[in-house]
């Protein structure tokens, strides 16, 4: 419902296509998706006062998101390559004040272009049994409306800092196949690295994401490692984490993805996942 009352009731379509070959040393795949970007309530109407919403006509905006690539699985080497562009035209964006404590709706008229490229190497990476390797790298690039001025031209800068320019994580690890095949078994040391950006700030009072102002501390450049224990019995998974168990040593005094929301040290996670009806 609008501000008077009034309801209005709308249809967008999404297109979404997934090919990709399952057989074979040499697989290709295409990902894409096209649709309209709608505004959630909140951005329309606002949350307290801490939250300011659009205060006019809904802003749509489209995204497409595509993504290209080929993956070679000869023998126990994994090679994968990929490059991925979003897309999104008109719209608007979350951002926060100077102060951080208060988020609105900026609109945004125009294309803006985020593109990546991403590989993979892995060593044994979907054996059944024995040592593996994985490691994966992702790159990107943002690209806005080069003749923005002002309120258009911060947010572009907003939007580039927003995601680190490189990303990568890796995992080296041991299976076992126990009790005549009724346990699976996956033992590894995995992790996430990723260089300085300003990420996204957590607005606490309505659970949204938002874009933080530009003379915001960026969060640095850092590393998150996980010992992961895996055990599949039979229908059942048990999974057995001791999540950024460096955290407070001399090598990573501290990390975080969310400004002012540090990863937890030390963490112990324990999960079941059990379909009792498939």
């Amino acid at each position: 419902p609008g501000p008077d009352g009034s309801t209005d009731l709308a249809v967008e379509p999404v297109f979404s296509v997934d090919l990709e070959w399952m057989g074979g040393v040499v697989r290709p795949f295409i990902h894409s998706r096209n649709g309209v970007r709608l505004q959630s309530a909140a951005d329309l109407f606002g949350f307290g006062g801490t939250y300011q919403p659009l205060g006019g006509d809904r802003l749509e905006g489209r995204q497409a998101v595509d993504e290209l690539g080929v993956s070679f699985r000869p023998g126990w080497l994994h090679v994968l390559g990929s490059v991925a562009a979003s897309r999104t035209t008109d719209g608007a964006e979350r951002v926060f004040n100077a102060t951080n404590d208060t988020l609105s709706v900026a609109p945004y008229t125009g294309l803006r272009t985020r593109t990546s490229a991403t590989g993979r190497l892995g060593l044994r990476e979907f054996s059944r049994r024995g040592i593996y390797f994985w490691a994966e790298a992702t790159t990107s690039l943002y690209a806005g409306d080069k003749d923005a001025v002002g309120e258009t031209a911060e947010l572009d800068g907003r939007l580039e800092e927003a995601v680190p320019e490189l990303f990568g994580k890796a995992a080296l690890g041991i299976r076992g196949i126990l009790f005549q095949g009724d346990l699976d078994a996956d033992l590894s040391i995995r992790a996430r690295a990723w260089t300085e950006h300003l990420g996204l700030r957590f607005h606490p009072q309505t659970g949204l994401l938002g874009l933080p102002d530009p003379a915001s501390r960026p969060i640095e450049q850092s590393m998150v490692l996980d010992l992961v224990a895996v055990a599949h019995i039979r229908t059942a998974t048990l999974t057995v984490s001791l999540e950024n168990f460096m955290s407070g040593t001399t090598l990573t005094p501290g990390n975080q993805l969310i400004p002012d929301y540090p990863y937890p040290e030390r963490r112990l996670r324990f999960s079941v996942f059990w379909p009792i009806l498939d």
